[in-house]
């Protein structure tokens, strides 16, 4: 004699479909993350040279992606035969721009030490000044804003050029460190136009206002460096320390 097969009730129906497609769902893989950046960017520069305007552009599909600090940077060879007083100037008018130099990577994954970096939060151009000896470098350009999704991107205009002095003004009353490296040689002059040390306990009443000048030397910490200083005035160094002594910032 066949078994009857009992009828399944609706609502138990109803529970095993929903049970089903609950594994199912469970057993469904996640959507895949956006893909920001191509890895292959992150270790491929190209050759810049001094004098030459080169027209970039942030592509959040071609370029390298850092994570962090979250931002689209595009990197360049630099190489130079002799010593050079540089200005890197970079001009976008649809992002705030970064513009900075280091030495080269380390390993492709460990980029080299900062030299000098400067950047702004809104579109228009910045600068970064740097006194080199010769040898290799790499020159990156990115943006100031930072997004792990979506980064700012956009056209820009970065130039190397040749500066007759490290620092020829004081720039809106600010004073910026010229970057420089073991090994630089900075040809400089204070002038009426640089910028003015503020009151202080050592200057006497009636003092003429003390011009100077400044420089900013990424090292490790605990790394003594000597400063060697020659000049046909009465001069004076003086030395301070902290993170970021070049900061990103204008």
């Amino acid at each position: 004699m066949r078994a009857q097969q009992e009828p399944i009730p609706v609502s138990l129906f109803n529970n095993v479909l929903l049970a089903v497609a609950l594994v199912l769902a469970l057993l469904a893989p996640a959507p895949a993350a956006l893909a920001v950046g191509d890895p292959v960017a992150c270790t491929a520069f190209p050759v810049i040279t001094v004098g030459n305007a080169t027209v970039g552009t942030l592509d959040a599909v071609g370029d390298c992606f850092q994570a962090p600090p979250n931002r689209l940077i595009d990197t360049y060879s630099l190489t130079l035969t002799e010593a050079a007083t540089l200005s890197l100037d970079v001009t976008s008018e649809v992002f705030g721009a970064v513009v900075g130099i280091r030495h080269p990577n380390v390993s492709p994954t460990v980029p080299g030490q900062f030299i000098a970096q400067r950047g702004r939060q809104t579109a228009g151009a910045v600068a970064a000044n740097v006194v080199l000896p010769a040898g290799s470098y790499v020159v990156y350009v990115s943006s100031f804003v930072t997004n792990p999704t979506t980064p700012p991107t956009g056209a820009y205009t970065l130039t190397l050029n040749v500066q007759a002095q490290p620092q020829a003004a004081c720039v809106n009353g600010q004073l910026n460190g010229t970057g420089i490296v073991k090994g630089s040689v900075a040809a400089g002059a204070i002038s009426a136009q640089d910028c003015e040390l503020g009151p202080r306990e050592d200057l006497v009443a009636g003092e003429v206002p003390r011009h100077v000048d400044a420089y900013a030397l990424f090292a490790p910490a605990n790394i003594y460096h000597q400063v060697t200083v020659a000049a046909d005035f009465d001069y004076r160094i003086e030395h301070w320390e902290g993170v970021g002594a070049n900061p990103p910032v204008l």
